[in-house]
Parts: C-alpha cells; structure tokens; sequence
C-alpha cells in the first residue's frame, strides 16, 4: 500500500511522523520505506518512486557520466542544447524515449546511440543520399611535351579541365540541384534529394580547354677541385669550393569554353550552351529536359568565353665550401596574371547575358575605353556594338605573385675519431594576389560596372546605359538628429549644371512625416520678382493617440537650413479635425470657420435592412446619408434636395466576391452587371444603352464586346493580341474605323528610338502614327501620315525633348519652329519661347507662383499681363486681373463662393472698351453673372448682364430643372437685347419606365420620339427656333413606326 503527501513547501512535509503499521491479531510489526521527493531539479529528481529515464549526452565516449548535469532545468531552453533530457513514454512502442528513436528505455532492453547521424555519409559524386551536403568534384586531363637544348628549354601543354558535380538550382524551384554526368537530383523541399534525372546532352557540368606554351632559360657554374695524377688519373672532380645558378622561367596560356550550364534566355534555368560554326549552339531548359538544339547567330564569334594567362619567374642560388664549413641559399619568384578576353554577362540589365568582347595584348592588358557587345535579344544575338566607358583594363583580371628566400650554414669540428656538425638554416616565403579588374554592379542601380584596383585605391566606371551621363537624383540622410531627416536632390541640367534642387522629409520615431520642405521660386505678390527660398509644409498637431488634429498652412525660409527643423507657424488658422473613440472623423473645420460634420449609427437602408449609417453634412447644412454592410460594401445612399423635402435614392448589389453587381436608381432604372468565375466583367445592362456584353482570352484580355445595336446585327467589336499586347481592334460596321497597333522587334535593340517592346505604329481611318521613345519610355518623335484624294499622303513629325524628371523641354512642330520651355528652381514652368524661320516668339515671358504653387502671375508674349489673388483663408480664386500693354483692364473679374466652394458670382469690374483707342469694342467691358444651385449642387437658374458699350446692354436669364435620377427635365432661357426678346424653352419629359427619356420640346413646337438606346444627331437652328434631333432608331407613331427623323 502507498500514500502520497504533497506540499508545496519542502519543510512542511518534516512535520509529518509515518509510524511502522503492525497486525493487530499477532503484533507483527511490518516493513515500512518513507522516502520524501526531491526537488524535481535535483539529480535523479522526479519520475514515478523517484525513478526517472532520461537522454544523457556526454562530453565524449570515454568521459564519466557527470551526475551534476542529471537536472531537469528551471527556464524553457532549446531542448537540442541540453545535455540531460527526461524522457516521455510511448505507449505504441512500449518505450521511453525522447530525442532519437534509438535512445530510449524499455521494460527489458535499453539503446544508446551518437548525437546527430548514427552513421557519417559523405557523398562520393556517384551515389548522392538525402539531405546531406554535396561535394563538388572536378577533374583535369593534360598533356606536355618540353625540349631542353643547353640551358634553353621550350615547352608546350594542351588540356581540359572540367567540373563533374556542382550543386545549383536546375529546375527554377529556388532549391540547388545536383547535377553531374548529364543526371540532376532534385533537392526537395524539404531538403532530402530525390531520384536522379536523365537530362543527358552533358558529360560533364562544364569543360575547358586549355593551351600554354612555356620556355625556360637557365645556367649554372662551378670550381672543380683537381687532384693531379692521385690514383694515375689526370684529375678528379669533387665538391667545387663553389657554384652558382641562375635561371628564368616564362609561359603563356589561353583558355576557351567548350560547353557550359548558363541561363541565356532569362526565363531563370540554367541552358546548355556551346558554341558552333558563327554562334552558339543552345539547347533551352525545360525544368526536368532539355529541349531541341537551336543556332543562336553571333557571326564571327569563336567562343563563348576566352581567358588568357601569363607568367614569368626567376631563380637564383649560390653556395661555397671549405674543409670546416659551408655556405648555401637562394631565392624564387613568380609573378601570373590572368585576364578575360571574350565572356557572357548581363550589361544592360535587361536580365539576358551578353556576349562581350575586349581585345588584350600578351601582357594581360588593354588600353581600350570600349568593350564590343552583342546584345542578347532572348532568341538570338544581335550585331556588335561598341559600348564605351569602361576603364583601360582587362574585363576581368587577376594577378599574383609567389616569393622565397633561403639561406643554410654547415659548421663541422672533429674531437677524436668523432665530427660534430652545425646546420642552422633560415627560410621565408609569402604569397599574395587577386581581382585587379572586374565587372559587377557597384552603386546597385541594377547595371554592370567596371571596376578597377590599383594598389589601395579603387576606380570605377559606372555603367552609363539609359542614362544622360550624370546621376540624376542624389540622397542623404541624418538618422540621428534632433528630428530624422533625409534629403533629396534632383539635379536640373537644363536650369543649371550646379544648383540642385533639393527636397527635406523630416521623420518622427513613430515614422510619422513632421515636415517637408523643397526648393521654390516664390512671389510675395503678382509682378514681383520672384525669390529662391525653400517652402516649408505646414505645422502638424497630434492628440495623444498619434491621429492628425491640427494641419497648418506652408511657410517659407532662406536657403540653407534644408536640415533644420523649421517650428515656425503659419499665422492662418488651421485646418482641425475632431475624432470620435474608433478613430474616426467626426469634425472638419477648415480656416474660413466652415465645418463638415460626420456621425456614425445605425439605420435602415433603402431595402429596409439595418446597415452601419454615416451621415455627411456639408457647411451648407446640406445632407447625405452611406449605408455600409459588414463587408463595409456600400448599400444604399441618400441624397437629400429641397431643404430634406426630397430624398432621392441610390442602391447597389453585391455578390459573395464583393463584385457589384446591380444599381437601381431612384426610379428603379437597373443596372445589371455580370461577372465570369475569374472576377472579369462580362455583361453590363441599363436601359439606356442595352446589354454590353464582353468576351475574354484565357490571359484575361478582352477579345470581343458586343453592344445592343450590334448584337441585333449579329456583329462586334473584336480585339487581337500578342502575348498581351493589343494589337488590333476591328469595327463591324464601318472597318475603316479599324485601329492596328505595331510593336518593336527584339531586331531594334541598339537602334535610335528605344522601340523594342513598345508601340511604334497606330494605323486608323486618319493614317498611321510612328513613335520613338527616349530612354525613360517618353516619346520623343511622333511621325503622323495622312492620306490624301489620289494616293497621295502628307507627313508631319513633331518632335519633344524631356529631361529626366520628364517634362518637357524642347517641342519641334511639323512647320519646324522649336518651342522652349524653362523652369524656375522649384521645377515649375517660368517661360516660354519659340524660334521659326529665324524669327523668335515670346509665348510666356514670365509665369511666377505663391508658396502653395499657384500662379500669381503671367505675361504673355504679346505684352498682355494676367494678376491672380487667392483667398488667405479658402485658397480659392479672388480676382482675376488681365491688362493689356497699353495699360487698359479688360479682364477684373472677382469670384463669389458659397461655403462647398461653388462660383455663385462672377463680376468684371472693368471699364467699357469703347473709349480706349485702338480696341475693338467686343474686348472687355463690365459684366455680371449669378449663378443658384440646388441642395445637389446642380446648377439650376443664372442670370447675366453684359456691357461692351457704354449704350448697350445684353441680359439673359436661365433655369433648368431636374428629376430624381438627374436628368434635365426643363430648360428656359431669355436673351434681350435693344428691345429684342429671345426666349427658348426646350422640354424633356421622362416616362415612368425606361428608356428615360420620351418627349423633347422645342420651344412652341412639341414632338414625340420614343427613343431606343442610341441618338445619332442632334442640331439647332441659327436663331434658336427649332432644334432639330434625329436618333438612329425612332419610331414615329403617325408614319405606322417607320423610321423618321422627329422635329
């Protein structure tokens, strides 16, 4: 029997006395065994009766079992870095065990094993196993043959060298791959290798030949020791007292590509490639083969790639010898360099190696400029080109250099029948070298440069390709300031070669945008001359939850201070805005004092269904009500006209896609919109142009669309791509509307135009358009043919000229006058002028901006000057003053608003022209204009009166209505003039069902038209007393429904 006590407190369980239990009829005493737990950290804790297994790793195999580590530990730690480790039970295997199956505890048997792989595998190449690492084998045959004459001695070698297993990605899965002896092994996911591949094609990964050819020079020289007559002999050589040698070594080599793994096609898989005949012979990958063999042209091409070496050594050694001692030592050295001559590399970025060329001499240098490039088109290689702007070194080279030094000393003395001997000696040796020149993108703008090492000093060619010749845009950043900032400047070549113009972002630790400011050319008022200054964005308020409450307007501030925080405010009032506890908008009031309120409930839409209602009331107190779903989908909005007398009603339908998919309008006018299962829009039906209904390919490009009238026919209009590119439109019912679209070649690469890859011709009714790009893709000639009666057409070229920011600065018309345009230092357009025949132009003379970037004034080339002024508070256009050179005010004209900011009067304060000599009497004059609008902000009356002479007055007056669904519905107008009164009152009277419109009514004259989806014409008579409107479809009751055109 056994009872467990527990307490979570170790002395407690000392107060606790367990006394030996007896049998009651003998009074036998019986065993007892009290034991109390220990702490389940201390060693052999825990566990049932204290017994607990555990997955011990030790030191090494021979090393006691340390007893102080057999702990269970206090804090979570990774469970591979313990060294004792309590073992759990498997049931299903009758065992405990924890880290590795063949360490466990069982009722009867017990295992042990190694930390890791019970057994180390190490591929050999030939039998690859599961997610081990691969070993990269290479081998290497070779050849030579040396002929020694004397002390001089040629030599030549011939050989390859291959790679026979290498490990990278073949199947674009983004795993490296085995691949060797034409197999491949895929790695899998997780990380173990699958079953070998045959590709074939491949013997090896890749092989190189190889050809050096070396000669040696070399000679040495001694003192005989003669011995006259010892032994009968005329002399005898032994030991010389001493000798000296000396020798040179020199070789050459080249090494060309037979065959290599590389991705010629940009499509990310590695291709076999070898060269043959004028090119290289390509076999494409295709993920688990290789696919046919195809020529890729490149004339006069030898190889692939061409690296040649170079060494050249000396040795010397010198040594003497006495009877007690002697004297040794010599010293080697090496130089070799290598350099690369003809390669595959990617130069233009296109992600396509290209193959490149640079000629070196036999000392592993070039003093060429230029590399000749065949630029890889993805099919092919196109013509040599020269490419310029390298450095006057190899494309890639290495060098290195070998030295040794030796020197040894012999000392012998005898005692007796015994010699001792000394032999100290002293060697040293140092090798070092590496990359003298190479090719690889430098400042990471995606371009191979070319760079260069000279001693410490690094020099480098940047690549230059789509570029004008200079960085455009410089960046600089200061972290660790008061408040972050960075700074960006954009170099204006055409302004100025120096001054750059420059924009600030300050930064908060919640990376919020404080502040920002940027180079301008401000006005302090219209007519002045502007000043260089750096405008400086309003001043942000945040409440305490981070959300935006308070925005000021921009200041200015002297250049200089473009990384200084500037704290100034704006003396205008800002714009505040209030939130509720979901952080959202509840109040907008901007400086003029005029407020936006929203409020956020709940409420019923148009279906009666209780949705999340947001209610906007503009600072006319004007309404209007959103209806939002749980998907936040609009349901229904609410437009309120006539004070909230008139509700007019809008709802949409959505499907499970969040698609929409119906619209009713107040009249209920549905708009049913159809979708395919890929999210593509297939139909569209309202009753105003029919069913529109669309056909798509299998890569989501519309191939065809059939509109109402059409379908009637049996006919659409269909569209043509390649790949997915349009390339043609064709219309059913006049085809010489048809429009074809023609895109560069991959043949066009390297030519004027940067055509590949965009449109280069449109071709429709009008003629044919021709394009050429600049190098950021912005047109920069457009070539228009027209044709003309006879066969005869007239081609006019307009050419642009834009600079890196892609504004335009030079226009070349077909008449061939150049139009300039400049800028001022903020980027913003400040003149204008134009050359024709000779003869300059003055279009804009000067064109000057306030702070927020609006104009404040413009002078025209005919002398005319225009003043505008803004409202401090709203921003809104005051007054418009127009004045032409001899000083006369035709234009002053001020703007009235209401609070949303619609025109509700226009006044032309100006004098009547007909006193001013020299001026037509049409040309300005005094003239006012109201204009009312209703709660929609549609406009529904306007009134005017025009004076352009002192005696004579034009008035007019308008009003128009509208129905719920805003179509116009009635329309007046009155024009007197001397006495004359012109009065026109067209009239459109809707139908409770669609189509919408029925009757229009032209003044006196009423007519009937049931209008059916399409009108074709619509005209007017000269003095407003008829109109006259023809639809392609009306049916004219009196003539049986014949069609007819309705007066």
């Amino acid at each position: 029997m056994f009872f467990t006590v527990e307490a979570t407190t170790p002395g407690t369980l000392g107060a606790f006395t367990i006394g030996a239990p007896t049998i009651t009829a003998t009074g036998e005493t019986l065993p007892v065994d009290v034991r109390i737990a220990a702490p389940e950290t201390e060693a052999f804790g825990g566990g049932y009766r204290n017994w607990w297994d555990g997955d011990y790793t030790g030191i090494d195999a021979t090393s006691p079992i340390d007893q102080a580590v057999l702990r269970l530990p206090t804090s979570e730690t990774d469970p591979v870095l313990r060294r004792f480790l309590g073992m759990l039970p498997f049931p299903t295997e009758n065992r405990w065990r924890v880290r590795d199956p063949n360490a466990f505890v069982s009722g009867a048997t017990m295992g042990a094993t190694r930390l890791g792989d019970r057994v180390l595998d190490v591929s050999d190449g030939g039998s690859f196993g599961g997610a081990r690492g691969v070993v990269k084998t290479g081998s290497s045959r070779n050849r030579a043959g040396a002929i020694s004459i004397l002390s001089f001695g040629p030599g030549r070698s011939e050989g390859t060298g291959a790679s026979d297993i290498d490990f990278f990605d073949f199947n674009g899965d983004q795993y490296p791959d085995v691949i060797g002896a034409g197999s491949v092994q895929a790695t899998l996911p997780n990380g173990a290798l699958g079953g070998r591949i045959g590709v074939g094609v491949f013997p090896k990964v890749r092989q190189n030949e190889t050809v050096t050819r070396n000669l040696n020079l070399g000679a040495t020289t001694s003192a005989p020791r003669e011995t006259a007559g010892l032994f009968g002999l005329d002399n005898k050589s032994e030991m010389g007292p001493f000798n000296i040698g000396v020798g040179v070594a020199a070789s050459d080599g080249t090494s060309t590509a037979q065959w290599d793994l590389l991705d010629v096609n940009g499509d990310g898989l590695p291709d076999y490639v070898q060269p043959s005949g004028d090119g290289l012979a390509v076999q494409l990958n295709l993920g688990r083969r290789f696919g046919a063999p195809e020529a890729w042209e490149a004339t006069g091409l030898p190889t692939m790639r061409v690296e040649k070496t170079e060494t050249a050594g000396f040795s010397g050694n010198a040594g003497f010898n006495t009877a007690e001692y002697s004297f040794g030592g010599g010293l080697t050295s090496t130089r070799n360099r290598a350099g690369t001559e003809r390669d595959l590399m990617d130069v233009n970025g296109d992600g396509l190696i290209d193959l490149v060329f640079k000629r070196l001499s036999d000392d592993i240098s070039s003093g060429s400029t230029a590399v000749e490039v065949r630029f890889n088109t993805g099919a092919g290689f196109l013509a040599p080109q020269a490419y310029a702007g390298t450095l006057p070194r190899p494309i890639q080279s290495r060098s290195g250099v070998h030295r040794n030094l030796g020197a040894y000393f012999s000392y012998s003395f005898g005692i007796g029948n015994f010699a001792i001997t000394f032999n100290p000696g002293f060697h040293t040796g140092d090798s070092f070298g590496g990359s003298q020149s190479q090719v690889r993108d430098f400042d990471g703008d995606g371009y191979a440069d070319h760079i260069a090492s000279d001693g410490a000093a690094v020099t480098v060619a940047l690549n230059r390709h789509g570029r004008t010749g200079r960085l455009t845009i410089d960046f600089d950043y200061a972290p660790s300031a008061t408040v972050p900032w960075a700074l960006t400047r954009h170099i204006d070549p055409f302004r100025s070669a120096t001054d750059r113009i420059e924009t600030a972002l300050f930064t908060d630790g919640l990376k919020r945008v404080l502040q920002t400011k940027k180079d301008a050319a401000v006005a302090t008022a219209a007519g002045t001359a502007p000043t260089d200054v750096m405008v400086v964005s309003g001043r942000v308020t945040f409440d305490p939850f981070g959300r935006t409450v308070e925005q000021f307007y921009p200041v200015t501030e002297p250049l200089g201070n473009a990384g200084t925080f500037n704290a100034t405010f704006d003396t205008i009032q800002p714009t505040r805005s209030t939130f509720e506890i979901l952080d959202r908008v509840t109040q907008v009031t901007i400086p003029d004092t005029t407020i936006t309120r929203t409020t956020y409930d709940f409420g019923p839409d148009r279906a009666g269904t209780p949705q999340f209602r947001t209610v906007v009331t503009d600072a006319r107190n004007v309404r209007k009500e959103m209806f939002r779903d749980v998907r936040a989908l609009i349901t229904s909005v609410n437009e309120f006209n006539a004070g909230g007398a008139e509700v007019y009603r809008t709802s949409y339908t959505y499907d499970p896609m969040r698609q929409i998919t119906r619209i009713a309008d107040d009249r209920n006018n549905l708009t049913n919109v159809a979708y395919d299962l890929f999210g593509r829009r297939t139909a569209i039906d309202n009753p105003n142009t029919g069913r529109t209904a669309f056909t798509y390919d299998l890569a989501d490009n519309m191939t065809a669309k059939e509109t109402a009238k059409l379908r009637a026919s049996g006919q659409r209009i269909t569209y043509t791509y390649e790949f997915n590119r349009l390339t043609r439109i064709d219309y059913p019912v006049f085809t010489g509307n048809s429009v074809s679209y023609a895109y560069g070649a991959p043949s066009l690469l390297g030519q004027p135009g940067n055509r590949v890859g965009r449109i280069t011709r449109i071709t429709d009714a009008a003629g044919s358009e021709e394009r050429r790009y600049g190098p950021l893709g912005e047109i920069v000639e457009e070539r228009r043919v027209i044709p003309l009666p006879g066969g005869a057409a007239r081609t006019y070229v307009t050419r642009y000229e834009h600079d890196t920011w892609n504004r335009v600065q030079r226009m070349t018309y077909p008449d061939g006058e150049v139009v300039t345009y400049n800028y001022d230092s903020g980027g913003l357009l400040r003149r204008a002028t134009g050359v024709d025949g000779g003869n300059s132009y003055i279009y804009a003379a000067r064109v000057e901006y306030d702070k927020f970037g609006q104009r404040l004034f413009l002078s025209a080339g005919n002398g005319t000057a225009t003043r505008y002024a803004y409202d401090p508070l709203d921003r809104r256009l005051a007054t418009l003053d127009a004045r032409l050179p001899s000083g006369y005010r035709f234009h002053d004209v001020a703007f009235t608003y209401d609070d949303v900011g619609n025109v509700t009067q226009l006044q032309n304060r100006a004098a009547t022209p007909g006193g001013q000599p020299g001026i037509g009497n049409e040309l300005g004059g005094p003239w006012l204009k109201t204009y009312v609008y209703d709660d929609l902000y549609r406009l529904v009356s306007s009134t005017g009166r025009h004076n352009t002479k002192a005696d004579e007055t034009r008035t007019y007056t308008f009003a128009q209505a509208y129905n719920s669904i805003h179509n116009i519905t009635r329309k007046t107008q009155r024009h007197e003039f001397k006495g004359a009164v012109i009065t026109t009152r067209p009239t459109i009277t809707p139908t409770p069902t669609p189509p919408p419109v029925r009757r229009v009514r032209t003044g006196r004259r009423p007519s009937a038209a049931s209008i059916s989806r399409t009108m074709s014409t619509a005209t007017r008579s000269a003095r407003n007393s008829a109109a006259r409107v023809k639809f392609s479809r009306a049916r004219d009751p009196a003539q049986g429904g014949r069609s007819a055109a309705q007066e």
